[in-house]
Parts: C-alpha cells; structure tokens; sequence
C-alpha cells in the first residue's frame, strides 16, 4: 500500500511534433472549451486529450479517433447513457478516471479491430441489463485499476487483453447458480491475461478457460469462483478485506491478505517499490489517495519545446 500525491509545475521537454497536440476543457457548466464530451471529441484531432470536469454527462460517446478521454475523478465525473455509454471505434484510446453507467447495454465496447485500448483507474457501474465493458475479436490493450460493481456482466474479453489489479464487486447480483454466460465477473473468449485482480460477490467470478487467470484473489461469490475453468497459481481464497465498498473506499484494510500478494515479478510492483498488492491501489496504475481535484488552471494554452507551463490546482478532501 503507498499513499501517493503528485501535481504542480511540468517542464515542455516533449518532441515539437508531440507539443501539436491540444488539451480540451469540458465543464459541464461553462467556462471550459465545450459543455459536452461528444462537442470535445468532434472538435478533437488523433493525439489530442479530453479533460472533463465534474458533472454527469448524459450522452452515448463514440471515440473514432485515437485521444484520451480523462476524468477530474472517477468520484466526481460520471458519463451515462441508456445505450452505449462509450464505443471505442479506433486504436490507441484511453479511457480514464470515469464513473461509467449504461442504462440497457454496454458500459464500454471496444469495436472489433482496434488494438492499443488503455481503461485505467475508472469506475464502471450499474450496467444492469448487460456488461461493464465488452471487447470484440481482434482486440487488444490494458484493462487496469478499474472498479466493476452491481453490472449485470463485468467484463468480456474477445480479444487479448491484460486484465489486472481491478475489483469486481456484485456482478450479476440475482444468485444464479448456472454457469451460462450471464452473471459473471469475467467472461473469457480471446486470450486475456488476468491477474492481481479481487473478485467479490458475484455470483460467478471466472467463466471459460481461455487465456490465463493467476494471483487473483476470490472471496464469497453466491455460486463459485470458477465456471469450466480452475484456480490459477497464487490464487487466494480469503477475505480481501476491502475496506468499505459499499461507500466506495476500496483500501485494503491492515493485515489484509491482498496486500504485497500479487504477482511477484517487479514489473508489477507498487509505485513504491514494494510487491504488488492486489486491487485497485496496486501496480504501476494505482488510485491515489489524497485530495480530489476539482479546478486546474494553466498560465498559457500552448508552448514551444523548453518552455514551462505552471499548473495550478485546488482540490477537496476525500
């Protein structure tokens, strides 16, 4: 575990060619370049970055161009739609720091074809008549760090994608004890990767033996961890001991059995150093805790190569 915080003053050391690239305001309430995520992403050119800020923004989200799309914090920036909250139709996509709900389909899909996907550090909620997030064939990129809780599905995986260090939390949610292909935290197809993940309380953790499943911890599904599928190396089955989920704290509580329990090899370790603890607050990718953000300003809009920007930042006590 590692309490992390980071801001302030970035120094313009990128290539010209990179200094091209335009960051986008959305605030919901004025003052920024757009109102709306989909005015931002139409304006928007391959390379550029959306930075949106709190609010819920009603509106399905089609990412046809390789961008960022980054939340103030997945707290306080929710994006939801009865359809399609987001459809990733390009390669090289990052989704993060979002609070991610459809209505009647996919929280996420990423369309048949693309690879380099990058969802990190969102949460992905309330997808209650289908998945958290949906990967066609042909697929590939991270899913990192990222909250899944009360979907009807979590996550399927068509493609090859590395699945590590997320919660799923209260997948499907009626009990059933079948091992279809509903109810489920992960469904694999394709060949994922999947590990320092915490599967709790969801009627079925793993479905199908595709791929790889390993250092995972599974604690207290309403059917079974493993459908047509069993336990990977490092698996535990203890209680995580997450600290408070249903109020969103998803620490890992002292003497937790997650915590320094995920895959040994350094490439995984925590930002201090230290082995991987298992969930959202492991890894290269970990949720920080501290203060969220809720206004950045900047001393000027574009820079030459050398030139500084001087961000400045208030936030609110988590």
């Amino acid at each position: 575990m590692k309490r992390l915080m980071t801001i302030l003053t970035c120094l313009a050391l990128l290539p010209a060619s990179n200094l091209e690239a335009k960051t986008w305001i959305v605030k919901q309430a004025g003052g920024g370049d757009y109102t709306t995520i989909s005015a931002a992403i139409s304006a928007a050119t391959n390379g550029d970055v959306i930075s949106i800020f709190a609010g819920t923004y009603t509106e399905g989200l089609t990412v046809n161009k390789q961008l960022s799309l980054i939340g103030v914090s997945p707290l306080t920036v929710t994006v939801f739609n009865n359809q399609n909250a987001i459809k990733i139709s390009s390669s090289n996509v990052l989704i993060k720091n979002l609070s991610i709900r459809s209505g009647s389909n996919y929280g996420i899909e990423i369309s048949a074809g693309y690879s380099g996907a990058s969802i990190i550090n969102n949460i992905i909620n309330n997808c209650s008549n289908s998945y958290g997030v949906y990967t066609n064939s042909s697929t590939e990129g991270i899913i990192a760090n990222n909250v899944f809780y009360n979907n009807k599905n979590g996550l399927y995986t068509g493609g090859t994608f590395s699945v590590y260090n997320n919660i799923f939390h209260g997948q499907g949610g009626d009990g059933t004890t079948s091992c279809s292909e509903d109810n489920h935290a992960i469904y694999r197809s394709g060949t994922p990767t999947i590990f320092n993940n915490i599967f709790y309380n969801n009627d079925v953790a793993l479905n199908k033996n595709t791929g790889s499943a390993y250092y995972n911890s599974f604690y207290g599904q309403n059917n079974t961890n493993y459908c047509d599928c069993s336990a990977g190396i490092g698996d535990s089955a203890s209680d995580p001991k997450v600290t408070d989920l249903s109020n969103e704290d998803f620490t890992l509580a002292t003497g937790s059995p997650a915590i320094d329990a995920g895959h040994p090899s350094t490439d995984y370790n925590d930002v201090d150093g230290s082995r991987n603890d298992m969930g959202v607050y492991g890894g290269t990718y970990s949720w920080e805790i501290g203060p969220t953000i809720t206004t950045i300003t900047l001393d000027k809009v574009s820079v030459k190569q050398g030139e500084t920007i001087t961000v400045t930042a208030t936030a609110k006590s988590n």
